[in-house]
């Protein structure tokens, strides 16, 4: 085995502190820790805001337990939003400039600020960040009605794309005030919206699925799944990452029964039915299903009266515990890797490009 192979893999089993420590030791071992966005195999976290400007760390396991607190180290990203988060990264959203975004790893607390040059003063429907090994860089993904921006974080440029089927998109839930945040799974990201539309008198309700394919970027639009097809039954529905598959689930507010589906070879396979009536008054649209536990739990976060965490046992088919996190029902929590020390280094060269053409700038 190589002497870098080598170091690598005892690297893997050494805490983020130790990491962190050794970084210093020698560039050779600086490189090798920095440049792996998995070397510390961190642990799945909640990302909870607590204040304007001030975050805490929950571990998915024991989420009633504060693991610790960071602060947001930009100061004119005034209360910033967490979009949403691919391992250890964040990307972060600032209410006072449309134009302005930031990556940011809560561990170590690096930064890093985005400035998307398409905008004038556009809100994106939907938002993706992600890691491409085909290409061995970081991406943001940013989708607006009549086009889509990426942004290669190494590489440090811009790319603008047309979105063909435009008009799908147009229909897409304007008045939400949400970035519908991308679902990042094996080489895809995927993003879900519940669409209402009335087109000369005729009411149709559905369930739109679209993806971008991280090795060409394209952004296409996904099969509408057989069991969102019944426009009269007004069912909610909502994307997320299981076990490392895409996951929908979705239902009514009328049954209080919610629905989880799993993707298992390109078909939706139903995975389980959950009775939602012990959240009393927690409507299907308020519940984010946060994942797994390690001994088969599912988390749900709840947004009503004040936050929560519901954990429900699949084996005794029920919830079992609740867990209030916070009093002001206004504040984002979002799973997130962290313990790690990785944080993408982006190339001197600052290049973008508009349409296909390149443009390099000084």
């Amino acid at each position: 085995m190589e002497s870098y192979d080598i170091l690598f893999s005892v690297f893997t089993r050494l805490p983020l502190k130790s990491l962190l420590r050794f970084q210093s030791v020698s560039k050779s071992w600086n490189t090798i820790i920095s440049d792996q966005p998995k070397v510390s195999n961190p642990k799945k976290l909640l990302l909870v805001q607590i204040d304007d400007s001030m975050f805490e760390f929950r571990d998915l396991e024991s989420p009633q337990i504060v693991r610790g607190k960071q602060q947001f180290p930009l100061k004119i990203f005034r209360n910033p939003t967490a979009l949403c988060s691919y391992n250890s990264l964040v990307l972060m959203k600032t209410h006072i400039d449309y134009k302005e975004y930031a990556l940011w790893n809560p561990y170590t607390n690096e930064c890093q600020t985005i400035a998307c040059p398409y905008l004038n003063g556009m809100t994106p429907h939907g938002c993706g960040l992600c890691y491409d090994p085909s290409d061995d860089d970081y991406k943001v993904i940013l989708i607006f009605k009549s086009f889509y921006a990426v942004y290669y974080v190494k590489r440090n440029y811009w790319r603008k794309k047309t979105i063909s089927f435009s008009e799908e998109v147009r229909d897409l839930d304007a008045k939400s005030c949400e970035c519908c945040s991308g679902i990042s799974v094996d080489g895809y990201v995927f993003w879900g919206f519940n669409v209402n539309k009335i087109s000369q008198l005729v009411y149709s309700y559905y369930y739109r699925i679209i993806y971008v394919d991280l090795k060409s970027d394209e952004l296409k639009v996904l099969p509408q799944p057989n069991f969102t097809r019944d426009r009269y039954r007004q069912e909610l529905f909502r994307l997320t990452s299981l076990e490392g598959r895409v996951g929908l689930y979705g239902g009514n507010n009328r049954s209080k029964e919610l629905d989880v589906w799993i993707m298992e070879q390109d078909e939706w396979k139903l995975l389980i039915k959950i009775n939602c009536n012990n959240f009393s008054g927690y409507y299907i649209e308020n519940i984010v299903l946060l994942g797994y536990t390690r001994n088969g739990d599912i988390l749900f976060h709840a947004r009503w009266e004040v936050e929560r965490i519901f954990i429900y046992d699949p084996k005794r088919r029920r919830f079992v515990k609740s867990i209030q996190i916070s009093n002001d029902s206004k504040r984002y929590i979002i799973p997130i890797c962290l313990e790690s020390s990785y944080f993408p280094k982006s190339n001197a060269m600052h290049a973008q490009e508009k349409e296909g053409n390149f443009i390099k700038l000084e």
